[in-house]
């Protein structure tokens, strides 16, 4: 006959065997897609949304949110919005717990530029698969936002298992139609339908590895 300890038991073993999968978006082009994420059924995927600006932060309706900070050194200082206290170590105990970490963010201004690589690098500590996918600045922009954007994205090449680049000039001759509001909300549609159609057939880690490397 069964106990609760063998049910308690064989529940561990299958809580073992599910991957654990978040999205993590960072800055305000990433916190926008998290909050779009919101709105498809991905079901056992966490949410988690970083940022500088706390207005938007509290526009992003999930409870894994972090207000992040230059501190006097140059760094970051993590922690939880509302909170007294810095939190990365929370960050750290999220990546823990998470098998496979999708990082969305945009690259070449500040927040996400800065910030991406490093969340990674936490992400890497911690979980067997990072898939980053970054969001390239308008030519109009500037070199100078160009080049930043073209550092963040080899750092994370560098740190990720794979990162796939979008360029928003690529957006407006994709949709011309559209003014630049309605193609940054088709953009956060598109990579949220990209990431559940990556997410939806893995159930293993080596499913996980086939799908990367065909993206890879």
């Amino acid at each position: 006959m069964e106990t609760k300890e063998d049910e308690t038991e064989l529940q561990e073993v299958l809580n073992t065997l599910k991957l654990r999968k978040n999205i993590i978006g960072v800055g305000g082009t990433g916190c926008n897609i998290v909050r779009k994420a919101t709105e498809v059924d991905m079901h056992g995927v966490g949410l988690v949304a970083i940022d500088v600006d706390s207005t938007h932060l509290e526009t992003v309706p999930i409870e894994n949110k972090y207000l992040i900070c230059k501190d006097p050194t140059g760094g970051f200082i993590f922690s939880s919005v509302g909170a007294d206290k810095e939190e990365r170590d929370t960050i750290d105990e999220i990546m823990e717990k998470t098998d496979i970490t999708f990082l969305v963010s945009g690259l070449g201004g500040s927040t996400g530029t800065a910030t991406a690589p490093m969340v990674a690098e936490i992400a890497r500590e911690h979980c067997a698969l990072i898939f980053a996918i970054c969001v390239l600045p308008f030519k109009v922009e500037g070199a100078k936002s160009g080049k930043r954007a073209e550092k963040a994205l080899n750092e994370l090449e560098d740190i990720a298992d794979t990162v796939v680049s979008i360029k928003n000039d690529r957006l407006l001759e994709t949709y011309p139609e559209l003014d630049m509001v309605d193609a940054f909300g088709t953009l956060d549609d598109l990579i949220v339908r990209f990431i559940k159609a990556v997410i939806d057939p893995i159930t293993s880690d080596e499913d996980c590895k086939e799908v990367l490397s065909t993206l890879g």
